[in-house]
């Protein structure tokens, strides 16, 4: 992904149905993609992007068969630098895929889980080999009745994937336990992680310099967790307000991470809430002036590009605003555009920008 090439997914509601969209940047414009319908699909929800090259995207989430029949079955697409195609996955009942990521053109993976009878899940990852997908027996991942929400991988010998296991009794109550699989040459491993946290993004820099992020469970606030080749701290991060909520983590260099996601202005679900940004510098987390173009404004993904680049994608309600200016260094500013999506796509750069 450059700063001329960048993509997103979401939904688009036409007509009151909800319908898939993939949206790409070319420097100058947004353009909205449509997709290929599976066979016999009544419904295809995405549910992850991952851009390595121009002509090397994937996407990845599920299919449901009928609208009453709620068994799904993981789909993957890929973009070849003019179409998106189809690509066969595995016929695993049950199965959807959560995040996917790529470090060379017969390497990649994505994860998931597959849903089972009464609602017991185990982890799924399937790994691409350059001709076709294949689901990963390894003996790490099969113990795992987990699941896997994120994906990152520094090379093909270095891949993290997390998530959380089931509620685990501690004698007084229950607690969650992170799920981190590390996969290398050798094959994949589980890593022990904070005790009690739900991981829902990772990203890998280098074999000694990963970074995660998710929640401490009800009330206990959100962790930032940093791996630095032999064990995974706890890292502190800025006072933030009564709550927050860590989506997505970002790395681009030893010096230059994102941390997106939300901030709660009063009591959870009910009061407004606010965009979140932070960065880390190689030193410490900063927070940031995060744009919020309405009292309901929550950011869900985010892709850093290098020299403190950042692109970060979410939602805004509602969905009418315009915000102009040019802007002083190191702070945002907003640019709406017509966009039938009606989401909300932010920029940043160290340097006077626009974002939309």
């Amino acid at each position: 992904m450059s700063a001329r090439d960048v993509w997103t997914l979401g939904w688009i509601a036409v007509g009151g149905h909800a319908s898939q969209l993939i949206e790409h940047w070319d420097g100058a414009a947004w353009m909205i993609l449509r997709l290929p319908t599976p066979p016999q699909s009544a419904i295809t929800s995405l549910r992850a992007i991952t851009a390595r090259a121009t002509d090397d995207v994937w996407a990845v989430g599920e299919s449901t068969l009928t609208e009453t029949q709620q068994e799904t079955q993981a789909v993957i697409y890929h973009w070849d630098g003019s179409n998106w195609q189809l690509i066969p996955s595995p016929a695993v009942a049950g199965s959807s895929l959560w995040s996917v990521t790529a470090v060379r053109p017969d390497t990649a993976w994505a994860v998931g889980m597959v849903q089972g009878s009464h609602f017991v899940r185990r982890a799924l990852v399937e790994y691409w080999n350059g001709q076709t997908w294949q689901v990963l027996h390894d003996p790490a991942i099969q113990r795992a009745t987990v699941w896997l929400q994120a994906v990152s991988a520094s090379s093909a010998q270095d891949v993290w994937a997390v998530g959380d296991a089931p509620l685990a009794p501690d004698g007084k109550h229950s607690t969650r336990q992170p799920l981190i699989l590390h996969g290398r040459s050798t094959g994949w491993e589980q890593i022990t992680g904070p005790s009690g946290v739900e991981l829902r993004s990772v990203a890998a820099w280098a074999a000694d310099d990963v970074w995660a992020v998710g929640s401490s469970g009800f009330g206990g606030g959100e962790v930032i967790a940093h791996w630095d080749g032999a064990r995974w701290n706890a890292v502190p991060f800025p006072a933030l307000g009564p709550a927050e909520r860590f989506n997505a983590v970002a790395a681009s260099a030893r010096d230059d991470a994102w941390v997106v996601g939300m901030r709660q202005q009063g009591r959870p679900i009910l009061d407004p809430y606010s965009s979140l940004i932070l960065h880390w510098d190689g030193q410490q987390w900063h927070n940031l002036p995060s744009p919020s173009p309405s009292e309901q404004t929550y950011f869900t993904a985010a892709a850093g590009l290098g020299n403190q680049e950042l692109w970060t994608v979410g939602e805004t309600r509602p969905a009418h605003w315009t915000v102009d200016g040019a802007l002083d260094k190191g702070t945002f500013g907003l640019h709406q555009v017509e966009d039938p999506a009606q989401g909300v796509i932010a920029h940043f750069v160290s340097a006077p920008c626009w974002f939309r």
